[in-house]
């Protein structure tokens, strides 16, 4: 689950990304400008399906597998299992709500690559 969870995540911001190229595309001319509204009403569907939904949910599971990896590994701090839960759950539910949830994925890695980072630190010295 660990692995498939981030992988498809990765996928999901590899589509995501572009179609978000071919949207750019068709806006700036480099395609035929008579290109229909329907199709680049769809591609920005897709875009937002993509990336808002899909991706964040996979997002959100790579976040409880790693969590409870660390909890039953004990490899990281309680703290941080217990923040690493609180955030995939409002990823999950909250999402929809609110776009400012997405925050929570990229500062759970920057604070799981702070720790790790600080870790390796003080085990080198």
């Amino acid at each position: 689950m660990f692995l498939g969870s981030g992988l498809l995540f990765l996928a999901m911001m590899f589509l995501a990304t572009a179609v978000a190229a071919g949207l750019a595309a068709i806006t700036n001319g480099i395609v035929d400008t008579a290109a229909h509204v329907e199709v680049i009403n769809f591609g920005k569907m897709v875009l937002l399906a993509a990336s808002k939904t899909y991706a964040l949910r996979m997002a959100a599971v790579f976040m409880l597998a790693l969590a409870t990896i660390w909890l039953k590994t004990g490899l990281m701090p309680r703290w941080l299992v217990v923040l690493s839960y609180l955030a995939a759950l409002a990823v999950l539910i909250v999402s929809d709500v609110s776009m400012w949830i997405t925050m929570a994925f990229p500062v759970w890695v920057l604070v799981v690559s702070a720790l790790i980072l600080a870790r390796t630190q003080t085990a080198t010295s």
